[in-house]
């Protein structure tokens, strides 16, 4: 198991406060992605507060990602260790139904993956937004390749926004 920090709401009515707790460890189509910069918006904070009903608690929201791989899996091909990656809103789906082979994650015959308050397809594993080890490598919505210098951000930044 990986040790992991994050900031959750224990309970709809709780602040962010914050939490640790153990995510499994990297599979071989999995990405490890050390979280640099997170937002939050008005969704994270809705699934918080449980407004839309549904939420896991504890929960640590949050969606709109740009961090740094840090493990990549043993048949990942698309990314290394030290790439600059985003994270939008899925961290996983079948791939194989109609709307994934076009590219519409969002719309899986099977039910995308959140990366906030979901459980992974196995339907034991609960995603967080610190808990990367479940981000299968398809799923990396935009890989940021050129910005690897801390006076880049704006520019990441701004990238991050688009996804």
């Amino acid at each position: 198991m990986i040790p992991v920090k994050g900031y959750a709401a224990n309970t709809a009515t709780t602040p962010l406060s914050p939490f640790r707790f153990d995510r499994r460890e990297v599979g071989p189509k999995d990405v490890l992605i050390d979280i640099l910069y997170c937002g939050v918006c008005h969704s994270d904070i809705h699934q918080a507060r449980n407004e839309w009903g549904g939420s896991i608690f504890p929960m640590v929201p949050g969606h709109e990602i740009v961090g740094r791989i840090s493990k990549v899996g043993s048949a990942v091909k698309n990314f290394k260790t030290g790439d600059l990656a985003g994270v939008g809103c899925f961290v996983d789906s079948c791939r194989t139904c109609e709307n994934c082979k076009e590219g519409l994650e969002q719309y899986c015959d099977t039910g995308a993956v959140g990366t906030y308050n979901a459980y992974e397809k196995d339907g034991k594993v609960k995603t967080d937004t610190n808990n990367f080890t479940s981000l299968n490598d398809k799923e990396l919505d935009v890989m940021i390749d050129r910005y690897d210098k801390s006076e880049d951000i704006a520019e990441i930044k701004d990238l991050a926004w688009k996804m």
